[in-house]
């Protein structure tokens, strides 16, 4: 007969030690976090994006790998009609793969977004915001910090003058970095959320 009671103590005891090792991060110094973290090459990230936009809204599977300046995003959707999308960027541009279409060529991904996503989405800036960092060349108005050191609210405008408000929270530290697990990102209407599930990088 099998020993339900010893194996239900053999689980919870295997839970219990993964919630132990998920400690809170330790605060860091902002520059040299910033200076880090902005110097990865490689890292990657999996999760959800969440869109809302007037009274629609739909969750977005969103896997992301970058190498360099060579970006590769996954993205699938069953309620706003984009399905299976894998887009990569380099130096040479923009290449969207969509499931029944031929692959089509963009010059850049804020070009992308304008032609087929149903929502203004600064594709090129998020590289920055999604690690938690303010874009270098954008107007910074508002850059508030939490207790661990890192960014926990920002607002930057782009030349044209939009406004764009990030929040961050739910900080962890992966592989000695201390990285965000949710943002959220409002302008003109739209929010985007992030719900980051894991990250990988490059750090040692």
């Amino acid at each position: 007969m099998p020993r339900f009671p010893a194996l239900l103590h053999i689980v919870t005891a295997l839970w219990l030690a993964g919630c132990a090792t998920r400690l809170p991060p330790e605060p860091v110094a902002w520059q040299e976090h910033a200076s880090t973290v902005s110097a990865l090459r490689d890292w990657s990230l999996s999760g959800r994006l969440g869109v809302r936009q007037e009274n629609q809204s739909d969750t977005v599977r969103l896997a992301w790998q970058q190498s360099g300046t060579d970006t590769r995003i996954d993205l699938s959707s069953t309620v706003l009609g984009l399905g299976a999308v894998r887009i990569t960027a380099d130096a040479t541009g923009v290449v969207l793969e969509h499931a029944g279409e031929a692959p089509r060529r963009l010059p850049s991904l804020d070009a992308l977004s304008r032609e087929y996503l149903p929502y203004d989405f600064p594709a090129a800036w998020l590289q920055w915001w999604i690690r938690g960092l303010p874009v270098p060349e954008l107007d910074t108005r508002v850059q508030e910090f939490s207790e661990l050191g890192v960014l926990q609210d920002l607002e930057q405008r782009s030349p044209a003058g939009v406004a764009y408000q990030l929040s961050y929270d739910r900080y962890a530290s992966h592989q000695g970095l201390v990285l965000p697990g949710r943002i959220r990102l409002d302008s003109q209407g739209l929010r985007l959320t992030f719900l980051i599930d894991r990250w990988q990088t490059d750090a040692p």
